[in-house]
């Protein structure tokens, strides 16, 4: 039998660069998700404050949906527009560090609401009598 011999090379996965283009579309698409983010979401939180009679338990849990998902458009997508508009990462390793758990966490929360609305919808449709 004879032996593989490998190099450390040859098993060094290298990053995938694009293209200048490639970078610009990429940037060009988030500002344009970024944009339709903050607009909404800031809209849903100016309805809900503006109108308090609003605020029922549903509709807190659509508030602090819309307050995680601004504060991962803010925190997120603004920065990984400018990213990818310059091509690679520019403010460092310790606010790199900082982004990614603020994303992590904000997104984190999004997905506890989403659950808890899905769980109130449940109790709604199939147990549309347990509240009287």
């Amino acid at each position: 039998m004879g032996s593989i011999i490998t190099t450390d090379k040859a098993m060094t996965v290298q990053p995938t660069r694009f293209p200048r283009v490639g970078y610009s579309i990429l940037s060009y698409l988030m500002f344009i998700n970024t944009i339709f983010s903050v607009f909404n979401n800031s809209l849903v939180i100016a309805v809900m404050l503006k109108n308090v009679h609003f605020l029922n338990a549903l509709n807190v849990i659509i508030l602090s949906l819309a307050v995680s998902d601004l504060m991962i458009a803010s925190c997120g997508s603004a920065l990984v527009t400018i990213t990818n508009y310059k091509g690679a990462f520019f403010l460092g390793d310790a606010f790199c560090v900082f982004q990614g758990f603020a994303v992590n966490y904000f997104g984190l929360v999004s997905l506890c609401t989403l659950t808890l609305l899905a769980y109130e919808r449940y109790n709604v449709v199939c147990k549309p009598k347990a509240g009287l």
